[in-house]
């Protein structure tokens, strides 16, 4: 009887020892095939997480392959003995030696978590994370930066991600009021935005409305100022708003892309034109178009304006209020060719162009001859002779729209490509973004754009999102 039970634990034994040899052999081959940390100056990713700048010159030289090492990064609690360890030491030097030694000074677990996902928002659409993943962060991320970050992840992805969207408006309205209208306001680092969002705006706008809001509607006018046709139906309270002095300027931005929808307003914009005009009030009108025509009188009164950049915006709103795009050709020549910028305001161009930027009058006109279309054709040699001056910015627009007026890639794409090599960025990723347009005409730049796509995260997003419209994915020799 003994000698069985004996058996019977040696038995027991040998087999928790296979077991233990099995799970071990398992863990084993799971670190062999598990795919090797991406590097970058022979520095593995997660090295780079302490500084979002870095991180971020590290993720553009790597691609996609960081989003699987980015999305552990953002669910990890990296708050571990040794850390605290090495804060611990860090905090005991003098402050001498921590400026000599200050790229071992230790990073926050929570700054890298962020770090980590702003890096994710910002490759944008490229990163195709898991949706559910970056939900569940920015409802349950443990620390209002990092929930932030993954919401911000989230509103990026919205704008070409119809699932991204759904969780987006899902987050959105878990939140308190507060929060909700912060996330909002989230949309001003992308200039984009998906329109599944305008109930939860219209719903703060009532509550603005109402008295009940925490604060004035700044982030929900910065929604309706992208969103275009689709704000629609807040045109009555971006309306009212112009009539308040803190959020006049807001509200006139608001409007500029609604387009005929926002008639209603033509009034009110009318009378702010009598004030000191805005190039945002003047951009609502030029897209109102033909419903606008009782501000004719007061658009011909500011073609004399001081402000190059309103010069052009009475012309651009009175051609389409006309409709006689013709008319506005001369008076755009004319600011091209001015010896120096006129005025000190400026046109914010984020919602056309992606890009943080503001155009002076001379650029303003660059722009608008090249939406104008084929009626500009007269001024295209200007505009080529602008295209090889030393502004590269202006360079960038002249090259885009002498593209849009002739459809003709030959005149601009050598040009194209030096901008895209250039070291500033906005004229980089304008250049990009046209050589996208051109779509596969312009595949002579493909070698280019695939070179500086690792310049920056702003600039491998807009290359990857040109090299899909230059090599369309039917493509059979792609």
């Amino acid at each position: 009887m003994s000698q069985a039970r004996s058996r019977k634990r040696v038995s027991w034994r040998v087999l928790l020892s296979a077991c233990s040899g099995v799970v071990a052999l398992l863990a084993v081959v799971a670190i062999l095939l598990q795919e090797p940390e991406p590097t970058y100056q022979e520095k593995p990713l997660s090295d780079w997480l302490g500084n979002r700048r870095e991180l971020e010159k590290a993720v553009a030289h790597i691609g996609t392959n960081a989003v699987p090492w980015l999305l552990r990064a953002a669910r990890a609690d990296r708050d571990t003995a040794f850390h605290r360890m090495h804060v611990r030491l860090w905090s005991g030097l003098s402050p001498g030696l921590k400026r000599r030694y200050a790229r071992f000074r230790p990073a926050s677990p929570t700054q890298e978590r962020a770090n980590a996902l702003a890096a994710l928002w910002k490759l944008g659409p490229e990163a195709s994370p898991n949706i559910e993943l970056i939900r569940d962060l920015a409802m349950n991320g443990g620390h209002p930066m990092v929930s932030g970050h993954a919401g911000n992840c989230l509103a990026v992805l919205a704008a070409e991600n119809t699932e991204a969207a759904r969780v987006y408006v899902q987050v959105l309205n878990s939140l308190d009021a507060t929060n909700r209208s912060l996330l909002l306001g989230s949309v001003i680092n992308f200039n984009r935005c998906t329109p599944e969002v305008m109930p939860v705006v219209m719903a703060n706008l009532q509550q603005w409305t109402a008295g009940r809001a925490p604060f004035p509607p700044h982030n929900e006018f910065l929604v309706c100022g992208i969103l275009g046709p689709h704000a629609a139906p807040a045109v009555p309270y971006i309306t009212r708003a112009l009539g308040d002095g803190a959020l006049k300027e807001n509200a006139m931005a608001a409007l500029r892309y609604i387009g005929p929808d926002a008639a209603a307003a033509v009034p009110s914009l009318i009378e702010a034109l009598r004030g000191e005009p805005q190039p945002a009030a003047l951009e609502a009108l030029m897209n109102i178009g033909s419903p606008a025509e009782s501000a004719l009188p007061e658009l011909n009164r500011l073609a004399g304006h001081e402000e190059s950049v309103i010069r052009v915006f009475a012309a651009m709103a009175r051609a389409r209020i006309t409709r006689d795009n013709s008319s506005a050709v001369p008076i755009l020549e004319r600011e091209l060719i001015a010896p120096a910028p006129q005025g000190k305001l400026s046109w914010n161009a984020g919602v056309l162009t992606g890009l943080p930027v503001a155009l002076n009058g001379c650029q303003t006109a660059a722009w608008f001859l090249g939406e104008l279309g084929p009626v500009a054709k007269p001024v295209v040699p200007l505009l080529l002779e602008q295209m090889s001056g030393s502004d590269a910015w202006l360079s960038a627009i002249s090259a885009r729209s002498v593209w849009r007026i002739t459809g003709d890639e030959s005149q601009v794409i050598s040009v194209l490509i030096q901008l895209a090599q250039g070291r500033n960025t906005t004229p980089r990723i304008l250049a990009i973004q046209t050589m996208g347009e051109i779509g596969p005409r312009a595949s002579s730049s493909i070698p280019v754009i695939e070179s500086v796509q690792s310049n920056d995260l702003d600039t491998f997003r807009e290359a990857r999102r040109a090299l899909r419209r230059i090599v369309p994915k039917d493509d059979p020799d792609k």
